[in-house]
């Protein structure tokens, strides 16, 4: 993952390239991670404070 800079919101945005069979992936830092994310047709998600089974729930856009 690589970080790609600051939006207008004042959020860091970063980048993954995620292989071309891939269907689902999750995303750490480490310590937290988001749930099961599907990548089919979502190529920008972003993290939202809400949590299912201790895991981060994303958005898309």
């Amino acid at each position: 993952m690589q970080y790609t800079g600051t939006n207008s919101y004042g959020e860091k945005q970063y980048t993954l390239t995620i292989p071309s069979q891939a269907t689902n992936v999750v995303i750490t830092n480490g310590t937290a991670q988001t749930v099961d994310l599907s990548i089919s047709g979502n190529t920008n998600f972003y993290a939202i404070n809400e949590t299912e089974n201790g895991q981060y729930k994303c958005g898309t856009w």
